[in-house]
């Protein structure tokens, strides 16, 4: 089972219930640092994105928060050994609407 696969499709689902259990399991592969280059597409970026707008839900909110931090963290600790940023370019044109 690819876990990181599994956890992006929850994030399509329209139960809330479903996307919090897609965006730990998210969370908890970040911070292991396992499947990062799919936790890190853009798509995954998008779909964190997507639900911290959209979500009524307390949960889905803190965890895509969690997310997209985790994200930012790998990409400092990255960035430092090989002066990349796609993570951060591609969560800054999207802060805007955010706030």
């Amino acid at each position: 089972i690819d876990l990181a696969s599994t956890a992006l499709k929850a994030l399509e689902s329209s139960d809330g219930l479903v996307a919090v259990q897609g965006l730990r399991i998210s969370c908890s592969l970040l911070c292991a640092q396992v499947s990062v280059s799919q936790l890190w597409s853009s798509g995954a970026v998008d779909r964190y994105l997507f639900a911290l707008e959209n979500s009524l839900r307390w949960d889905v909110v803190r965890y895509a928060c969690d997310a997209l931090c985790q994200g930012l963290l790998l990409e400092m600790t990255e960035e430092s050994e090989s002066k990349q940023c796609s993570f951060a370019a591609r969560l800054m044109p999207q802060l805007p609407r955010l706030l």
